[in-house]
């Protein structure tokens, strides 16, 4: 479904690089929910997608995920307080409020942008 959408947009796939995270969510998790966490398949979900848009020749580009849901889509400042709870996010230097996930989404599109520009440059 993702892939065939981003085909008919005529768009490309941005994904978060998210290698290691199980390394890095074991040091942050309770113990009692580790085996949840270590569950999560977002290698396979990411081998599904590449597999897809590859087929369908939708390009796929991963970005650094450090930050996306921290950083002010509008202004730029980072910061941990600009997330005021899991879903909310407003910016302590300009205001700027939405949900934390759209936040996310907005910053991980503008480093793919950013990413393929520089590709194409090069």
């Amino acid at each position: 479904m993702i892939v065939e959408k981003a085909k008919a947009l005529g768009t490309g796939i941005a994904l978060e690089d998210l290698g290691g995270i199980r390394d890095r969510i074991e040091k942050t998790v309770r113990k009692q929910q580790r085996y949840r966490h270590s569950s999560w398949s977002f290698y396979q979900l990411r081998q599904f997608i590449e597999y897809k848009a590859v087929i369908n020749g939708v390009p796929v580009v991963l970005v650094d995920p450090r930050n996306t849901s921290r950083t002010c889509p509008d202004c730029g400042h980072i910061a941990k307080e600009n997330r005021k709870s899991r879903n909310e996010f407003c910016c302590r230097s300009c205001g700027y409020a939405a949900p934390a996930d759209n936040v996310a989404a907005v910053n991980i599109r503008s480093r793919a942008a950013c990413q393929s520009a520089i590709r194409g440059a090069a």
